[in-house]
């Protein structure tokens, strides 16, 4: 599953939408260690 990155980008440019860069990074190891698991999942299964 991929993560459509430029719809990310467009999104936290959004002035409704205030996104530290502390955030920012902090879901992006939030969303990669979700996606190690599914494919961890996948692979094992």
């Amino acid at each position: 599953m991929g993560v459509d990155w430029q719809a990310v980008d467009i999104l936290l440019k959004n002035e409704k939408v205030k996104v530290t860069s502390q955030q920012f990074r902090d879901w992006r190891i939030a969303l990669g260690g979700y996606i190690q698991i599914m494919n961890e999942h996948i692979v094992n299964n």
